[in-house]
């Protein structure tokens, strides 16, 4: 899949990329997984989810919690290490196929 943010991380304003990341959390007993979601515009996080699996799940459910609490916005680019994606009326990803069945995305 080609690059399509090409490292152009200064954003002019909200809701235009996204980019998104899991880390792990030991607990004593075991790993627990952590993924965020970053408005690239402020720099912040806007949803985040943790789950005992690193999983596609997780990761799903971090960005399904952004497009929501943003108001479903068009046209968002979502980038990570495993992927880019723009949030539009049609995706090829799993992610986005999630999405659109439980009809985010129009």
């Amino acid at each position: 899949m080609p690059n399509i943010l090409d490292r152009e991380f200064d954003v002019s304003e909200p809701n235009k990329a996204w980019c998104g990341d899991v880390t792990y959390i030991w607990l004593g007993t075991r790993w627990a997984y952590l993924a965020v979601v970053l408005d690239l515009f402020s720099r912040k996080p806007i949803s985040w989810t943790m789950s005992l699996s690193p999983d596609s799940e997780l990761t799903s459910k971090a960005l399904i919690m952004a497009f929501e609490s943003r108001g479903k916005p068009k046209g968002v680019m979502f980038h990570s290490d495993q992927i880019t994606v723009k949030l539009g009326p049609t995706g090829t990803t799993m992610v986005i196929a999630q999405i659109q069945q439980k009809n985010f995305i129009g």
